[in-house]
């Protein structure tokens, strides 16, 4: 990074002739990150020149998007999962984090932001550090009975059933479950041992705390569909996941047709319900031979 402070130092004047000077910036800064040449503390201390005149935390934006260009298609949770592993935070980067984060579609990053203006929801969303260590104790192998404990401890009863943590609690659960393909390295698959770990998780809090009500289910849908999204629809992955969720009895028949028309997630709605077609065929049909039966 050292050698880039006096480029740093005198950006101001440079991007009067090269308006598009931060985002080259970004351009040669990201194969370093993405190789983990480099961390978000370097990096984050490299940007201080910058920050003078508002500019470290469009740089770091501009590392991030080339970086995710790098790292493919895990490259939101690659990066989603180092930024919370060095308890990163947009403070002192900008003075307007939530336009950064909108202008450069980091919402993957929003439960980060941390200043006044940043996105805010409806309910409060587990705050990252839960999510890295629930993370951390499932690829431990931790038993379930200190998972539970954690997570009761972690997050108060009546938090339990909001959108925000089931998806949160979803997305952490079946991220690590996903791998790249040995046969088609451009292809995401499902590693149905470390996802057969997950479900008594999931079990305990999305089907036990369904109570006959779908919104539950809805949201942990929602966060599927937008990981998918994220990941550019992966070849058969959201049929697999989806198939998992309903053997599991994650997901009830009624869970799933409320979903399909009444889903939340707008990003990568029609793409997905496209993947599902024969899904929610088979899933009709099954649902009506059971009911004849």
């Amino acid at each position: 990074m050292h050698g880039f402070q006096p480029a740093f130092e005198s950006a101001a004047d440079l991007a009067m002739d090269f308006p598009r000077i931060y985002d080259v910036f970004g351009e040669l800064l990201a194969k370093s990150l993405a190789k983990e040449h480099i961390n978000f503390k370097v990096l984050k201390g490299g940007l201080e020149p910058l920050k003078s005149f508002n500019k470290a935390g469009v740089v770091m934006c501009a590392v991030i998007k080339h970086s995710l260009e790098e790292l493919g298609n895990k490259g939101c949770m690659e990066i989603q999962r180092r930024w919370g592993k060095e308890k990163m935070s947009w403070t002192g980067l900008s003075d307007n984090p939530a336009q950064l984060i909108e202008e450069y579609k980091l919402d993957f990053l929003s439960s980060s932001c941390g200043e006044e203006g940043a996105p805010t929801t409806t309910a409060p969303t587990p705050d990252i550090n839960f999510s890295n260590h629930l993370a951390t104790l499932i690829e431990d192998k931790t038993t379930m009975d200190n998972i539970f404990k954690y997570i009761d401890e972690a997050i108060p009863k009546e938090s339990q059933k909001e959108d925000s943590f089931i998806k949160e609690l979803s997305l952490v659960c079946v991220k690590p479950c996903l791998m790249d393909s040995q046969e088609d390295n451009d292809s995401i698959i499902l590693n149905e041992d470390a996802f057969s770990a997950i479900v008594p998780i999931m079990q305990k809090y999305v089907a036990q705390e369904k109570e006959n009500d779908t919104t539950v289910e809805t949201a942990v849908l929602d966060s599927m569909q937008k990981l998918f999204s994220e990941l550019s629809f992966p070849r058969d992955l959201p049929v697999v996941v989806f198939d998992k969720l309903y053997e599991q009895g994650i997901i009830s028949v009624e869970g799933f047709r409320f979903w399909k028309d009444h889903g939340k997630e707008q990003q990568g709605r029609g793409v997905l319900r496209q993947h599902l077609k024969n899904f929610f065929e088979e899933l009709c049909s099954g649902d009506e031979s059971e009911s004849s039966d």
